[in-house]
């Protein structure tokens, strides 16, 4: 009966595969092994015409666990809201590069700049396909401290309602 395979963080946004034997192997998730928010395996298309409008999504980067996570953003939308923002941020933070491969500085910046909180940390890059239009986009999960809180603060309200 075989083992399964154990997968860790490395700590550059990439992953460690860890075989029953303890031998590790490094790779970067979005980059020929693809993998969901739980580290699932996901299959990808094998051309960009197959399956064109529709793909599972997969980590691009990880640079914490799941329950680091407040929200998330989606890249269309944050365009979508405001798109001089966020066309000014891109340029300034990405400089012409890809979500999936800019640093994580660079994304954890813009996101801080985005949203005026320099509390942000970046947690995970994940990637989509747009299923109205085929186009790929990014989910950006975020620790956001603000968020926590006022989750913190509604938790007490309803506490002392239950209590009251």
């Amino acid at each position: 009966m075989s083992k399964e395979k154990t997968i860790e963080l490395d700590g550059e946004g990439g992953l460690v595969e860890i075989d029953e034997n303890g031998n590790r192997r490094r790779f970067r998730t979005g980059f020929g092994l693809y993998v969901d928010m739980e580290g699932r395996d996901v299959e990808r298309p094998k051309s960009e015409h197959q399956y064109r409008y529709t793909y599972s999504p997969f980590v691009v980067r990880r640079y914490g666990t799941n329950d680091e996570i407040s929200c998330a953003d989606y890249t269309d939308r944050l365009r979508q809201w405001d798109h001089e923002k966020h066309d000014r941020l891109y340029k300034k933070h990405l400089s012409g590069k890809s979500w999936a491969t800019a640093s994580k500085s660079s994304v954890e910046s813009f996101m801080r700049d985005y949203h005026d909180d320099q509390t942000i940390r970046l947690i995970v890059v994940q990637e989509h396909c747009n299923m109205a239009t085929g186009f790929t986009l990014w989910c950006i999960h975020i620790h956001w401290k603000k968020i926590d809180d006022q989750r913190a603060e509604m938790n007490r309200e309803e506490a002392a309602d239950d209590q009251g």
